[in-house]
């Protein structure tokens, strides 16, 4: 298990832990384990036993020091502490957030036996850029890269759509405003097979080493895989 699967799994059940962190059951405060289900506690013990991770040893010497009532550990206060560990917790969070949303529009700018870029809104509002950077001959899953822009790019954006042929003019502005937001928090990465209306799609947020730089019109001998 990769660590972004795991804190996906863990961070939720992190979360329940501490708001309950008040209930003591005889000595037994419930620990993030205790809200995750069989599959997940195995996929949890997996992680555990092929990674070390400091902030998970921090997190158990809270939730026992907490069932034990002590006021403080290793010196630290104990609220201090859990506040401490919580703003970990938050960080972590946001590194390793999936945004889970439904596709309500989707534009086509460029086709080639499948959608190469387009742009997209979701039911909550956000707005996309996508562009497909690579396909799977064989399993047919597409990674498409998607850079976040505002409601009046994506208007922008839609009414070039409504022509027959994009004009170099065109291509040169859909290059400004990619440049113009391809940066670390606003990009994300999407595994699919198939763009539709309707479907319900998790983006995984990028990280620094994802960041690439794309030309439009994209050339696609780079896009396929075996």
């Amino acid at each position: 298990m990769e660590k972004e699967d795991f804190y996906t799994i863990y961070i939720p059940a992190l979360e329940k832990a501490f708001q309950n962190d008040s209930i003591n059951l005889g000595f037994y405060v419930k620990s993030p384990e205790d809200y995750l289900d069989d599959e997940a506690i195995s996929q949890v013990d997996q992680y555990l036993k092929q990674y070390e991770d400091q902030f998970l040893e921090r997190t158990a010497c809270y939730f026992d020091a907490k069932s034990h009532g002590f006021p403080s550990i290793q010196g630290v206060d104990i609220d201090l502490y859990k506040s401490k560990l919580m703003d970990e917790m938050n960080v972590l969070k946001k590194e390793y957030s999936r945004s889970k949303m439904i596709i309500s529009q989707l534009l086509i700018l460029d086709w080639y036996d499948d959608i190469i870029t387009s742009i997209i809104s979701f039911e909550n509002g956000e707005f996309y850029l996508l562009n497909c950077i690579q396909k799977h001959s064989i399993i047919e899953d597409k990674t498409y890269y998607c850079v976040k822009i505002d409601a009046a790019t994506f208007k922008q954006i839609e009414n070039i759509t409504e022509k027959k042929n994009f004009t170099a003019g065109d291509w040169d502005m859909i290059n400004l405003i990619f440049e113009k937001n391809n940066k670390n928090d606003h990009i994300f990465l999407l595994k699919i097979k198939s763009l539709l209306v309707g479907t319900d799609v998790v983006l995984d947020k990028a990280k620094n080493l994802d960041i690439i730089h794309i030309k439009f019109p994209f050339d696609i001998s780079t896009l396929y895989m075996g």
